[in-house]
């Protein structure tokens, strides 16, 4: 279980450890404050953004109240065009006077809406419709007028809904609200429009003296839809006094106003319009003036009564909100007090105690092995002072034990024979026995703490050497630790000498520390590259010998097959080189072997091969051969060269050479048949007189074979013969 709880909290522990406790504290503190400061911040943007919706509602309830206003008189104004249409001139001065009430009002929109609202197309087409209907309506019939008045009010009526939407009227969070800004937005402004319709239409039917059967279908209609409607509206105000029951009886005395209201014109038409006995009895005037009053109590009742009682309750809910948030920062910032003193107060207990330890630490590390620690404290802190005072107790003895393995550490250094060089972090010698005096010339008084890559480091590689060491404190990583390379130092006296060292890395007190075993191999790197030497190149001539030319005739081989471009291989034998051998002598034979050697070389480019394959047989290499003329013109600028006279002292010896030449890859596909046919080439010119050189060509290899089997059936003749010359006497 608790292995378990660690490994779940082994992140935390490692960050932690890494930390002291200023920075732990820091850390802490920090992830607390932030965490505290996204739930406020939260709580605060949440609680805002609930404050800023609830006033933008009733910045939305004043344009409604606007809106309304202009319903209300464009409503007044159908029935009044209606009635004046049908003969009733008493009408149009109180028309008139609502057509400029209607005017204004559109006026006062642009002001108070926002301009995208009254920018907009719906907005448009109103104002549009509105002066249409006031410059033309006059000369339209009743069913007309009604009809354009009607489609405007609807188009007033969406447009009023889309308000309520823009200032979230309509997703007020609390029902008791909401259902009161619904009644007074959405469902009695369509009750009242049924009956404003009932009003118009009522209006022309006086004024025509009588209805026809349509009128009263569609008058019929019209009540039955604003029973329907009036209905919908009392159950929606009634759900305010449900969520709400202080407000129970003050809406429950709206919705009985209102349902008075609308029954008195139901009843009021039914029996003066409907009824079959009554068509004379009420004049336009007075049923208009009814209706009239009746609509405008319903208006008053949202206007006095509805909505100030949404205002009154977003307000509540403001104020609630705003205790609410400032008693949250309160108490927030209450707890954050509290608990930034408990931290501080524990932040000093811990840090006076492990100052108290950093003390004694620092003093047992300067040296004072006498100090111990009493804590105060009773926690795990006079632990670690326990455990602090036995490791001293054990340090002491240590520092005894150690002082006697540096004495005999140092005594077996001095006596080494491998140069020992030691070093700092910093790059500073620290170390240096007598083998290093011997090896670099530099004295220990000389050297110690100067850089190393200044005394014994040659230049070219001291970059190298800083860039290293740099890297290996920063990462931890040296590719060169522990391995035993060979590089080059440098000498007091400024040249360079080979040497062999092994370097390794160990930490003291926090710091790396670096030890190099050194070893002069001055005499074995001669003695290796006179092994080397004698082993690739011609000991007389100084040329690479037969192995030396077969690795270079491998790697031409492989280039030219890469790139695609011929390789010329020569054979160069010397004419008649044993008369001088056998005239002279072999050691004059070896002059001439040599200055044929240099004579070759001068025909050749750096990048081709000279090489000696032994007696006074040559090859030349030539890469890259593009023209056979080039390769002809160093073929017959070698064949020149030998043939100048060679100066032997007393005399002088002339010369010629046979050349045998291959082309690659078309005389050969390896260097074994390159070779070959090289060879058989030069056979060939020594064949045609000497002092030539001569290309390969198929026919040679065909006359070699048949050469080998001429050689071969005399042997076999010849076996034969002495068998039979062997057994005839006996036989006989």
């Amino acid at each position: 279980m608790a292995s378990g709880i660690r490994t779940l909290f082994s992140p935390a522990i490692r960050l932690m450890n890494r930390l002291d406790y200023p920075r732990k504290f820091a850390v802490l503190g920090s992830m607390v404050l932030f965490a505290f400061a996204v739930v406020v911040y939260n709580l605060y943007t949440s609680l805002s953004a609930d404050i800023r919706a609830a006033r933008y509602e009733l910045e939305g309830i004043a344009r409604i109240r606007t809106l309304t206003q202009v319903v209300q008189s464009l409503q007044k104004h159908r029935g009044l065009v209606a009635g004046e249409l049908g003969g009733v001139a008493t009408m149009r001065p109180e028309r008139e006077a609502r057509e400029a009430e209607v005017t204004a009002a559109f006026e006062a929109l642009v002001q108070v809406l926002p301009r995208d609202l009254t920018t907009s197309r719906d907005f448009f087409e109103m104002r549009t419709d509105w002066e249409r209907l006031r410059m033309q309506g006059p000369g339209w019939s009743p069913e007309i007028s009604f009809e354009v008045h009607t489609r405007l009010i609807e188009q007033m009526l969406n447009f009023e809904a889309d308000v309520a939407d823009r200032y979230l009227l309509t997703l007020d969070p609390e029902p008791a609200s909401y259902y009161l800004i619904d009644s007074s937005v959405s469902k009695l402004p369509a009750t009242i429009e049924r009956l404003g319709r009932v009003r118009a239409f009522g209006t022309v039917i006086l004024s025509a003296g009588s209805a026809t059967t349509q009128q009263v279908i569609e008058m019929s209609a019209l009540v039955a839809e604003l029973d329907a409607a009036r209905k919908s509206a009392s159950y929606n105000i009634e759900k305010t006094g449900r969520y709400n029951p202080s407000l129970q009886e003050a809406v429950s005395r709206s919705a009985a106003d209102i349902a008075d209201s609308l029954g008195s014109i139901v009843r009021q038409v039914e029996t003066q319009l409907l009824a079959s006995s009554a068509h004379t009895l009420l004049s336009p005037q007075l049923f208009f003036d009814g209706t009239t009053a009746a609509i405008d109590r319903i208006y008053a009742q949202i206007e006095q009564s509805l909505l100030p009682t949404a205002e009154a309750l977003i307000r509540q809910r403001i104020d609630r909100l705003d205790h609410a948030l400032s008693t949250t920062l309160g108490v927030a910032l209450l707890l954050l007090g509290g608990a930034a003193y408990c931290a501080i107060g524990g932040y000093f207990a811990i840090t006076r105690t492990v100052a108290g330890l950093a003390a004694s630490a620092h003093a047992l590390a300067g040296g004072d092995l006498k100090v111990r620690i009493r804590p105060d404290s009773q926690d795990e802190l006079a632990q670690v002072a326990a455990s602090f005072n036995e490791m001293a107790d054990g340090l002491t003895g240590l520092m005894a034990a150690r002082e006697e393995d540096d004495a005999r550490m140092r005594a077996i250094i001095e006596s080494a024979l491998d140069a020992v060089v030691q070093m700092n972090a910093d790059g500073l010698i620290t170390g240096w026995n007598l083998q290093a005096e011997r090896i670099f010339g530099w004295s220990r008084a000389d050297v110690m703490g100067r850089p190393m890559h200044d005394v014994i480091i040659p230049p070219e590689h001291r970059d190298a050497h800083v860039r290293g060491l740099k890297h290996f404190i920063t990462s931890g990583v040296g590719p060169v630790l522990n391995k035993r390379i060979k590089i080059s130092g440098r000498h007091r006296q400024g040249h360079d000498l080979p040497i062999e060292l092994t370097i390794s890395a160990n930490m003291h007190r926090g710091t790396y520390e670096f030890s190099a075993f050194i070893r002069d191999i001055t005499e074995q790197k001669r003695t290796e590259e006179l092994i080397w030497t004698q082993a690739n190149y011609d000991v007389l001539t100084q040329l690479p010998n037969r192995r030396m030319f077969r690795d270079r005739l491998e790697q031409e081989l492989r280039k030219s097959h890469r790139s695609g471009r011929p390789m010329v291989l020569m054979f160069i034998d010397l004419d008649r080189f044993k008369d001088v051998n056998d005239a002279f002598g072999h050691q004059t034979g070896d002059l001439v072997l040599i200055e044929a050697a240099r004579r070759i070389s001068s025909c050749v480019r750096e990048s081709d091969t000279v090489a000696r394959l032994g007696g006074d047989e040559f090859t030349v290499i030539l890469s890259e051969q593009d023209e056979p003329a080039g390769t002809e013109r160093i073929a017959a600028e070698v064949l020149r060269v030998l043939q100048a006279p060679f100066e032997l002292g007393h005399a002088h010896a002339h010369l010629s050479a046979s050349i045998g030449i291959t082309v690659y890859p078309q005389d050969g596909s390896d260097a074994d048949s390159l070779i070959r046919n090289a060879d058989q080439a030069m056979y060939g010119a020594k064949d045609a007189g000497r002092d030539r050189f001569n290309y390969f060509v198929s026919s040679m290899q065909e006359a070699a074979l048949r050469r080998q089997q001429l050689v071969q059936d005399l042997r076999t003749a010849v076996t034969t013969t002495s068998s039979c010359c062997t057994t005839s006497p006996s036989s006989a």
